[in-house]
C-alpha cells in the first residue's frame, strides 16, 4: 500500500465498487460510493488522490461531476480515471477535455484495472512527495529571505559573472538601487566604491573573490557612493558561493555602514586630546606630541625645545567660564 494515498471509487453498480475495492485493497486507502448525488460532497470531504468515476450513472452522470471539478482549482492535481462501457472516441474526447487522464472499460478486467490504478497511485505518490519537498524548500527559502532582510548589514548576491541576483533592504538603501532595477546589472555598476581620502575608484572585493575564488576583505578607508550621490563609509567582505561539487556558482557581498562609528571614533579621539571648555590641546595630546618630537629629534640627531607659558590665576578664569554642571 502506498502511504497516505486515497482512492475514491464512484459507480452506481455496487458489484463494480465491491470488485474494485477487493482488487485494490492493498494499493491505497479505498473509499466507495454508489449514490452519485453525494459524489461532490464526498470528493470535497475525502480529497482523494485518485478518482475512479463511472460516466453512465442516473441522476448525476460522470460528465456532470467532471464539469464541476474542472472549475475548482482545489482538484487540479486530482488524477481522474473514468469507467465506461462505451468505446466511442467522442465520449473519450469529451472526458479527456474535462480532466480525465485514463479509461477503464466495462466489463471490468480486474487484473488490468489493478495495474492501471497501481501505476497512477505510484505517480500520484511521487507527485505528493515532490509537492511536499517543494513546499519545504519554499518555506526554508522564505525563512532565509526574512532572516537576511532583517539583519542590519547590507547583503548582495551575484551569479558567477558578478551580475546581481539579490539585494536585501539595507543594501538597497545604501546603494540607492532597488532590487528590481539592480537585478542583472554588474556589481561595479551598482556599488560604486572609492578611497575616501583620494577618491580613487576601488575594485569591488566581490569581483576579486570570483576571480581568485577566495574570501576577500574590503579595503580599509573604503567609501560607497549611492546612486543619489550620498556617501557612506563601508566595511566588510565578499566570498564566492560554491555548489555541492565545489564549483563556483556566484558570490555574496556583506557590508555595513560605519560612517557613524568612524565619526564617533574621531569625536572621542578629539575629546580625549582637547579641553572640553576651551577646546585647547590637553596634557594627553601634549604628552603625545612631546613623545613624537623627542623620537624625531633623536632620529635626526637634532635638539628639541619646549616653551612653558604660565598664566597667573588662570584657574579662576577657567572656573568662572565653566558651566555649573561641570563644577
Amino acid at each position: 500500500m502506498v502511504d497516505n494515498c486515497t482512492i475514491l471509487i464512484i459507480d452506481d453498480e455496487e458489484i463494480n465498487t465491491l470488485q474494485l475495492e477487493h482488487a485494490l485493497e492493498d494499493v491505497g486507502n479505498i473509499i466507495t460510493l454508489n449514490d452519485s448525488t453525494q459524489a461532490l460532497e464526498l470528493i470535497h470531504k475525502a480529497k482523494p488522490d485518485v478518482l475512479l468515476l463511472d460516466l453512465e450513472m442516473p441522476k448525476i452522470s460522470g460528465f456532470d461531476i467532471l464539469q464541476e471539478l474542472q472549475f475548482n482549482p482545489v482538484f487540479e492535481q486530482l488524477r481522474i480515471i473514468v469507467i465506461t462501457s462505451h468505446g466511442d472516441p467522442q465520449i473519450e474526447e469529451s472526458a479527456l477535455s474535462l480532466g480525465a487522464i485514463d479509461f477503464i472499460s466495462k466489463p471490468l478486467n480486474l487484473k488490468l484495472c489493478r495495474l492501471r490504478i497501481e501505476n497512477h497511485v505510484k505517480v500520484k505518490a511521487q507527485e505528493n512527495i515532490l509537492q511536499n519537498t517543494q513546499a519545504a524548500l519554499f518555506a526554508e527559502k522564505e525563512h532565509l529571505r526574512i532572516t537576511i532582510d532583517s539583519i542590519a548589514d547590507g547583503v548582495i548576491s551575484t551569479d558567477q559573472h558578478a551580475q546581481i541576483t539579490y539585494m536585501n533592504p539595507v543594501a538597497q538603501r545604501l546603494t540607492g538601487w532597488s532590487q528590481t532595477a539592480a537585478k542583472g546589472r554588474h556589481i561595479e555598476e551598482v556599488m560604486k566604491l572609492a578611497d575616501s581620502t583620494t577618491k580613487t575608484p576601488s575594485i569591488n572585493p566581490l569581483t576579486v573573490a570570483l576571480k581568485e575564488n577566495r574570501p576577500v576583505a574590503m579595503a580599509i578607508n573604503t567609501q560607497l557612493t549611492s546612486k543619489q550621490g550620498v556617501e557612506h563609509r563601508v566595511e566588510d567582505s565578499a566570498a564566492p558561493i560554491l555548489n555541492e561539487k565545489k564549483q563556483q556558482c556566484g558570490a555574496v557581498m556583506v557590508f555595513q555602514d560605519v560612517s557613524e562609528t568612524l565619526a564617533m571614533s574621531v569625536q572621542m579621539t578629539y575629546l580625549s586630546h582637547h579641553d572640553q571648555l576651551t577646546s585647547l590641546p590637553n596634557r594627553v595630546l601634549l604628552h603625545d606630541r612631546l613623545t613624537q618630537g623627542i623620537a624625531r629629534a633623536s632620529f635626526n640627531d637634532t635638539k628639541l625645545s619646549l616653551l612653558l607659558l604660565d598664566l597667573d590665576k588662570f584657574k579662576f578664569i577657567n572656573d568662572a567660564l565653566r558651566p555649573s554642571y561641570w563644577r
